[in-house]
């Protein structure tokens, strides 16, 4: 969060990537930059400062910890686990959870 996650201007991530090139300097990390507008109805950069305050990580372990995970047992949640909490999410507003088959709809 810079310039803090208290005031942030803007969020940047580093996002691993899954397959490494030759020489390449920038195998390990790939930078995107998200802008703050706790205006906006839709703001990821938000929504992640939301998720740090409520569940704040000790800095000494943010980087073996993942973001989306499983509050008993710290793993990452899976593709089923997600897909779950979102059909119920969808029937609790009335929407027909069969009619999106997967994470990517």
């Amino acid at each position: 969060f810079i310039p803090s996650l208290q005031h942030p201007q803007r969020v940047l991530i580093f996002i691993k990537r899954a397959k490494q090139r030759k020489n390449n300097p920038h195998n390990d990390l790939n930078p995107v930059v998200l802008n703050y507008d706790p205006l906006a109805k839709i703001n990821a950069a938000h929504t992640l400062q939301q998720l740090f305050i409520l569940d704040p990580i000790p800095p000494h372990l943010a980087k073996d910890t993942p973001l989306f995970r499983d509050p008993q047992s710290g793993k990452p949640i899976t593709q089923n686990q997600f897909l779950k909490c979102l059909r119920k999410c969808m029937r609790l507003v009335s929407e027909i959870p069969s009619a999106y088959i997967g994470t990517h709809s």
